[in-house]
């Protein structure tokens, strides 16, 4: 599992939907992707959320190596697409 993939994935089916490119229909998936990224959510004693699960980059190689990269935790690009995915996603909500 890669927490940032599923959360840019879920930003742009919400974006899609909201510029009417994609059917309402579509933001079930997106709700289920966002729930899913949620889960994974760990909070520390000071009370900061943990962003886990996040490829610390992808470079060129075959599968193999594509699935060994490392992961870390609140890494920049993660953190960035945790962002745009609440943002949109809470756009949806208020669409409601």
């Amino acid at each position: 599992m890669e927490s940032s993939c599923t959360a840019l994935y879920v930003h742009a089916i919400a974006k899609a939907v909201r510029f009417g490119y994609l059917d309402e229909s579509y933001l079930q998936y997106a709700w289920k992707g966002y729930q899913g990224v949620i889960d994974t959510l760990k909070f520390a004693e000071n009370g900061r959320v943990i962003i886990g699960q996040l490829c610390i980059g992808t470079g060129i190689g075959d599968y193999a190596h594509y699935i060994a990269r490392l992961t870390s935790e609140n890494d920049l690009h993660g953190a960035g697409a945790f962002i745009l995915m609440c943002t949109e996603m809470n756009l949806a909500k208020q669409a409601d």
